[in-house]
């Protein structure tokens, strides 16, 4: 998530799970040497706002921050893609 204060807010409003992190930054330039084993891609309203090439380079930039048998997935393209 971009926005500090969306995170704030779902971190203190009780409806997540705790084992669930939200993490501020860009999902296009994001890096991490964590390791997960779900990346949620949620930031888009409809499917025609991100590009086959845009989730290409997200799915590219995250794999290497995925356990084995992780999933990266986007809700709103319905897509994953599985390690």
């Amino acid at each position: 998530e971009i926005s500090q204060e969306i995170i704030d807010y779902n971190n203190t409003s009780g409806h997540l799970d705790s084992n669930i992190n939200l993490i501020q930054g860009d999902i296009h330039t994001y890096t991490t040497s964590e390791m997960y084993d779900l990346i949620i891609i949620d930031t888009i309203w409809s499917a025609n706002e991100m590009t086959e090439e845009q989730w290409a380079n997200i799915v590219t930039n995250l794999s290497s921050s995925l356990n084995i048998g992780g999933v990266i997935y986007s809700p709103i393209l319905k897509k994953w893609v599985t390690l």
